[in-house]
């Protein structure tokens, strides 16, 4: 995810995989980004952004929280298509970048990259989108801190689901 300074963002609040900033526009989310550690947080002050939390919180302690999040989703016509799929993708659950691409008659790798441009990680599940024999990349990464969240989130929605 693309590096921004916190004064783009209404809103910085912790999360147990560091801290998470969100944007709004006309009263929708438009972006959540994962910042470094060092960056102070930013309360939420609105009712709004305290209701992002709230849900994030929320599905942070159990996958099984259907979060109502009002959002507004901005790429292009594919990036779209392919951030409804992934949205529709079950908690607990995964498909690979070959079940989407098959869907939307498309390559895996433009499945990726639309997965790559996810402006809202948490609410569009990118991490449920695994490769054919792993599990594939995160965020554009294939390894290191982004890797570990896409696992943890995998195992919490998994575990969630055991319960």
């Amino acid at each position: 995810m693309a590096k921004q300074t916190p004064k783009t963002f209404d809103a910085i609040f912790a999360s147990p995989f560091g801290p998470i900033a969100m944007a709004f526009h006309n009263q929708k989310l438009i972006r959540l980004t994962l910042l470094s550690e060092d960056v102070e947080l930013k309360p939420t002050s609105d009712l709004l952004s305290q209701q992002v939390e709230s849900e994030l919180k929320q599905y942070f302690v159990n996958a099984k929280h259907p979060m109502n999040i009002d959002f507004e989703l901005r790429g292009t016509p594919f990036q779209q298509a392919v951030w409804q799929a992934i949205k529709a993708i079950p908690a607990g659950q995964t498909r690979t970048y070959g079940d989407i691409a098959k869907k939307l008659k498309t390559g895996p790798r433009a499945v990726g990259q639309a997965c790559r441009t996810n402006p809202i990680f948490l609410i569009i599940p990118c991490h449920r989108v695994v490769a054919t024999g792993g599990l594939g990349g995160y965020a554009g990464a294939k390894a290191g801190t982004w890797m570990h969240i896409k696992k943890d989130l995998l195992s919490h929605e998994q575990a969630s689901f055991r319960a």
